[in-house]
């Protein structure tokens, strides 16, 4: 059952490994798609450092609207 095993772990990394050299080689090729992707790329890192700073500075105000202070008032049922 281990050799079982470990011929589909080797096939399975075997696959794994061309399609990684398939995605190289493609990603040679087409420099437009790959430009496309690096500006998405620094895009999504500028937003989320921006959302951070963000609500490192208002997170507490923030908070503060949306927090409920002291008791709940009773409902009459």
């Amino acid at each position: 059952m281990a050799v079982w095993g470990s011929e589909l772990l080797s096939e399975l990394w075997a696959q794994l490994a061309t399609l990684g050299s398939e995605f190289g080689e493609e990603w040679e090729r087409n420099d437009l798609r790959a430009a496309i992707f690096r500006l998405l790329l620094a895009w999504l890192f500028l937003s989320i450092t921006a959302i951070h700073l963000a609500w490192r500075s208002y997170g507490n105000t923030v908070t503060a609207f949306y927090y409920r202070q002291g008791k709940a008032p009773a409902r009459n049922p």
